[in-house]
């Protein structure tokens, strides 16, 4: 979905005819339930199912993506592609897979307490492989102090026999990285319980059709659709009635655009007094702002730059 401050992209697909996108919304809010119902260890397969596939279609999503960005065949821009792109899914639907097959809570490096009992969660490296690609790197989650560290809710909720919530999640595709669009689609599915429409942002459309090729096993069972189009098809599916949430990878002003409403002077009124035109639950990666910080330490002129 584009920027309002700037015109839409060239697209390689012709933008989907809302009533195709009710077609497809229908069929996903029908199949939601299915999803809602199916066991952790079943979902697992069915994102191994998804690697097999995947696999296979790996060769030509590169070279599509290549073709569209100038990069010779086995040149390292396309090696980039199958990096960036295809290996990234890939280790998702691995490491989604292997986490349900522990029932959404697999098990942690380490957990420590700071002083105040705060509790902190070292959660990567998880491996020897991830020791040995980034040396040197850790992740560690600080909980809120006062709470336990825990993971799986919505799993743990179903092995206590309380049935979830289904529903139909809108992601509008990221224009940057191939990866990001498929990688939403998978974490509304595991993590929310939500089956998806995905949305192609018009600078990478060209890659749809090799995500329903990837993501075939998930296609075949209606727990995902892909659709095209710009402004337009992203406006009649934040709308629509059948759409529960949203994801948007964009701009703060495509976000502001959803939520408060194009017009520059009702965007301004709305914010002011809190009235949203757009009260579905929305959730954004904008405009790259990474949280990052520089502690202090031994950083040489080449580790700043």
């Amino acid at each position: 979905m584009a920027s309002p401050r700037f015109p839409e992209p060239p697209s390689d697909m012709e933008a989907t005819p809302f009533a195709d996108c009710d077609q497809a919304l229908t069929e996903l809010q029908a199949a939601a339930p299915n999803w809602t119902a199916l066991k952790p260890k079943a979902r697992a397969r069915l994102l191994r199912d998804c690697m097999k596939t995947l696999h296979a279609e790996q060769d030509a999503w590169a070279a599509s993506a290549s073709a569209a960005k100038g990069h010779e065949p086995g040149s390292r821009g396309e090696g980039e592609e199958l990096v960036n792109g295809v290996m990234t899914v890939m280790r998702n639907l691995r490491l989604f897979a292997d986490s349900l097959d522990q029932g959404g809570q697999p098990p942690l490096p380490s957990v420590s307490r700071r002083a105040d009992g705060q509790a902190v969660v070292r959660v990567f490296p998880q491996s020897t492989q991830d020791k040995v690609l980034l040396t040197g790197y850790s992740a560690d989650v600080w909980i809120k102090p006062g709470e336990e560290p825990t993971q799986g809710a919505i799993y743990r909720r179903k092995a206590a026999g309380q049935s979830g919530k289904s529903g139909v999640s809108l992601v509008l595709g990221a224009g940057n990285q191939a990866s990001i669009g498929p990688m939403d689609v998978l974490h509304k599915l595991v993590l929310e319980d939500e089956v998806c429409i995905l949305k192609m942002n018009p600078v990478n459309d060209y890659l749809g059709p090799h995500l329903l090729k990837a993501l075939k096993p998930l296609v075949d069972r209606n727990f995902l659709r892909i659709v095209y189009g710009g402004a337009e098809v992203g406006k009649y599916l934040c709308n629509h009635d059948l759409v529960d949430s949203i994801h948007i990878t964009g701009s703060e002003r495509t976000h502001d655009a959803i939520v408060w409403g194009g017009d520059a002077q009702e965007m301004a009124e709305r914010k002011a007094n809190g009235s949203r035109q757009n009260t579905k639950p929305i959730t954004s990666e904008l405009g790259a702002v990474s949280p990052i910080l520089v502690v202090p330490g031994k950083w040489s002129a080449d580790d700043i730059t």
